[in-house]
């Protein structure tokens, strides 16, 4: 791969900013580039998730089935096993061909040791975060309750957040970014079927900002609730379609058990 040196560069931040702005304009128009970046992301956030270990086992694996008659390829020193994510990372890139490295994404997915959903759950949920309420609020502002809810979800101050919303939601049912936020602070305190049944509404008032963003936490909230198929489906969908969260639900998709 002859974009690794540039392409590590870039994710551990060594760029000067003319450098950056280059790289990204390289990306835009460079599909190989653009192939070899996103083949370097799927390796960092298959590492840097809760199945890292079961990764480097099946890695070495295959290492030693390739070099098994070159013991420079597979003598590992103790040292090694201590050292950082980002260490290992430089290892594989620059030690590794992509023909070795494929067979290890395949067969690391294909392991038995299949995650639970709430073990799924753990790893890739994280509280969605919007700075739309840039200043600091205080009891007597005149801000409503919209606002407040907002604010309050942002504190993760999720109970008083979901008090703010629903009484917001009383006179303006239709409000996708109430709705929204009133999903995501019930889905914080694990009402997960209220955060459902929220999700949906704002997915059913048709294309708006929080679509994708609702498709992705409405999957995970499908997981807590053992409703494998709907979950399947929504990060179907955020896959098919480009999304921002495609190459988190790709790789939850090698997790789930198939369709019957």
């Amino acid at each position: 791969m002859k974009h690794t040196k540039r392409i590590q560069k870039y994710l551990d931040g060594s760029l000067s900013e003319s450098e950056n702005k280059k790289f990204r304009k390289d990306l835009d128009m460079d599909p190989e580039l653009r192939g070899e970046y996103q083949l370097h992301l799927l390796i960092d956030q298959t590492l840097e998730h809760h199945v890292e270990m079961r990764f480097r086992r099946k890695l070495n694996e295959v290492h030693q089935s390739q070099y098994r008659k070159d013991d420079r390829h597979i003598a590992h020193k103790p040292k090694e096993a201590q050292s950082s994510r980002t260490s290992f990372r430089k290892s594989l890139y620059f030690v590794l061909p992509a023909a070795v490295i494929f067979p290890a994404i395949f067969l690391f997915f294909s392991s038995k040791e299949v995650p639970t959903a709430d073990e799924i759950f753990a790893t890739y949920f994280t509280p969605y975060h919007q700075d739309l309420i840039s200043r600091s609020y205080h009891k007597n502002d005149s801000a409503n309750a919209l606002i407040e809810g907002i604010y309050y979800y942002q504190k993760a101050l999720y109970s008083q957040s979901k008090l703010r919303l629903s009484n917001y939601i009383e006179a303006d049912s239709s409000n996708v970014t109430a709705l929204f936020y009133l999903g995501l602070s019930q889905m914080a305190m694990s009402d997960f079927n209220d955060a459902v049944m929220n999700f949906n509404l704002v997915l059913n008032r048709g294309f708006n900002y929080y679509r994708e963003h609702c498709q992705w936490y409405l999957g995970l909230c499908y997981l807590k609730l053992d409703q494998v198929p709907e979950a399947r489906r929504n990060f179907q969908s955020l896959q098919q379609h480009n999304s921002v969260y495609a190459e988190r639900a790709t790789l939850i998709l090698h997790f789930l058990p198939p369709s019957k």
